[in-house]
């Protein structure tokens, strides 16, 4: 599907973009939640997906790896 592909760059130049402009916990969290329903996941899982991901990034670079987002 190329729409798909072409929509998945085009997202990801945005979220780049936005890089240093937004912190990373909302932008990433959009970024995953745009994703999801562009792949035709249920909202309810999508937000429940960006979130716990979003929320395990977070931990794994800040408290297991000691690596600032920020």
């Amino acid at each position: 599907n190329w729409r798909l592909v072409v929509a998945t760059i085009a997202l990801t130049g945005v979220y780049l973009a936005l890089w240093g402009r937004i912190p990373f916990a909302p932008r990433t969290f959009v970024f995953l939640m745009a994703f999801l329903i562009m792949v035709r996941t249920p909202y309810r899982q999508a937000l429940a997906v960006s979130a716990g991901l979003t929320g395990f990034v977070i931990a794994a670079f800040q408290y297991g790896l000691r690596i600032s987002l920020e």
